[in-house]
């Protein structure tokens, strides 16, 4: 699946949720205290390191989701960086 397959799809869902949902789904979306699943892809690029010629690019995948256990509320939170440095 290529990236912009990928994020056709992620965009679809969550189109699809929004409409689902109504506009409480975008408030629900800026509320850290939401019980919503979270899932984001970064990518930063670093056009040139200091000092060189060289570049680097940095991506990350984050990903959030709410729980409880014993009736006291938890938040798992994963991220996964992928950095790249290309020497000239």
């Amino acid at each position: 699946m290529t990236a912009a397959a990928l994020a056709t799809a992620i965009l679809s869902s969550a189109a699809t949720a929004a409409e689902a949902h109504g506009g409480d789904a975008a408030a629900q979306a800026n509320n850290p205290l939401a019980n919503m699943t979270a899932f984001n892809m970064q990518d930063y690029d670093i056009g040139k390191l200091t000092d060189s010629d060289d570049w680097a690019n940095q991506f990350r995948v984050r990903f959030a989701k709410p729980f409880s256990v014993s009736g006291t509320n938890w938040i798992l939170r994963a991220s996964l960086p992928v950095t790249m440095t290309v020497m000239t």
